[in-house]
């Protein structure tokens, strides 16, 4: 009977955490204190952009940093009405603070993210090139990413347009952060703490 007790507790424990593994999926860990740190290849200059959540709500505000060799760092806040439905994406970055109601920056909009899940395309305007493209939804996969140390298996949705723009977003309607980019340069998520 002991024996049956112990089996039971050991694997109650091990699907007790196996659900919390899987609730980590979900960005409930996406929270003030949250830091994304991506690789980025800039026409064959490297470096780290990394990102640290300042605040979710009701304005999306985070600071960021880009290393050596670009060595510059700023705040981006952007707006809950551009969190929701702005179509115009900032890609490129310059020194000190950024405030927006019209643009995101790092994350798709949720009415963006939501069009690429209903519909399966969105158009988004690149916030400093001004051109336009249809993005369509590809695929919904997973992306391996370093989460506080260990490899987890995030849902994403994969997304590209015509002109080859590629983006890898991830599945959640609240926090549609992008993890992955190719457009004129490539940036990748390399870790997440929280």
């Amino acid at each position: 009977m002991k024996r049956i007790s112990l089996l039971f507790l050991f694997f109650l424990v091990l699907i007790t955490l196996q659900c919390c593994k899987e609730k980590l999926q979900v960005a409930d860990w996406i929270k003030p204190g949250t830091q994304f740190i991506y690789e980025v290849n800039h026409q064959g200059t490297i470096y780290d952009f990394i990102v640290n959540i300042l605040k979710l709500a009701p304005d999306l505000n985070y600071s960021w940093q880009m290393t050596d060799p670009v060595n510059i760092e700023g705040v981006v806040v952007i707006t809950a009405s551009a969190m929701d439905s702005a179509y115009i994406h900032k890609n490129y970055y310059n020194a000190g603070e950024f405030s927006t109601s019209d643009q995101t920056s790092g994350w798709l909009s949720r009415k963006s993210f939501q069009e690429l899940k209903d519909n399966g395309s969105t158009v988004i305007q690149n916030g400093y090139f001004g051109s336009q493209f249809e993005l369509k939804l590809q695929e919904t996969t997973t992306l391996p990413v370093m989460l506080n140390g260990e490899e987890i298996p995030l849902p994403v949705i994969y997304a590209e347009s015509e002109n080859g723009f590629k983006y890898w977003v991830l599945n959640d309607s609240q926090y549609p952060v992008i993890l992955h980019m190719i457009l004129d340069f490539e940036i990748n998520i390399k870790s997440i703490t929280f």
